[in-house]
């Protein structure tokens, strides 16, 4: 069965966000939710075969992840203009609103929420996890550079800080002074390690393809 619901919260509620929510029929609760960043039925099926519920947000309808080198003000950094995040923060917020709901619910478990997401919404799972520890459990899939990928460990073909970074790429995702630190990456103040440590002692499980080098696995072993 799927409800949603869209929520509005914010300044004067002025932002929106549609949560989509996949309970099994006839199963006995409360349910262990898997929570994703984007919506996606897909994985639903399998998910509540094994006794799941599933539950994915829309990450876009507070910030729009803009083509490439587009340098747009999303809804919620329009909401929080003193704010200076970039998407994949927004994003991560976005998965604990998502949360804020999910927890009303009372067919789910409080305590079993794990949060995932992949590529980028996999950096965004990771960085949610991080911040709200309401996640029992953090699964970053792909996340690569800026995710679970180590900058002071690259594999060959890696994605690198100053490429993500880049004003025609990805600049957006992150705060806005990040870049500077591209070719300088042993200035920088922490590693990625650092954000997974935060998850601890909660459960923290990174998958990666092994030939997906620009994810850089060797980093994100490293890390």
């Amino acid at each position: 069965t799927r409800r949603r619901v869209v929520l509005k919260f914010g300044p004067e509620q002025s932002l929106e966000m549609t949560v989509d929510l996949y309970l099994p029929n006839n199963a006995a609760g409360p349910l262990p939710t898997v929570v994703r960043v984007g919506l996606d039925e897909k994985p639903s099926a399998q998910l509540n075969e094994r006794g799941y519920a599933y539950a994915c947000y829309d990450q876009h309808a507070l910030d729009p992840d803009p083509k490439e080198g587009a340098d747009v003000v999303g809804p919620a950094q329009a909401a929080y203009p003193a704010y200076d995040w970039g998407s994949i923060g927004v994003w991560a917020w976005g998965a604990s609103r998502a949360l804020d709901y999910l927890l009303t619910v009372p067919e789910l478990n409080r305590d079993q929420f794990i949060v995932t997401g992949h590529s980028r919404g996999g950096k965004t799972a990771l960085l949610a996890g991080a911040l709200d520890e309401r996640f029992a459990m953090v699964v970053p899939i792909g996340s690569g550079c800026g995710g679970a990928g180590c900058f002071r460990v690259m594999g060959p073909n890696s994605e690198t800080l100053e490429l993500i970074t880049s004003p025609k790429r990805f600049k957006s995702w992150f705060q806005k002074d990040f870049g500077k630190y591209g070719n300088r990456e042993d200035e920088l103040p922490f590693d990625q390690h650092f954000v997974k440590a935060l998850v601890a002692p909660r459960l923290l499980l990174s998958t990666d393809a092994l030939g997906d080098l620009w994810a850089n696995p060797l980093g994100t072993q490293a890390t």
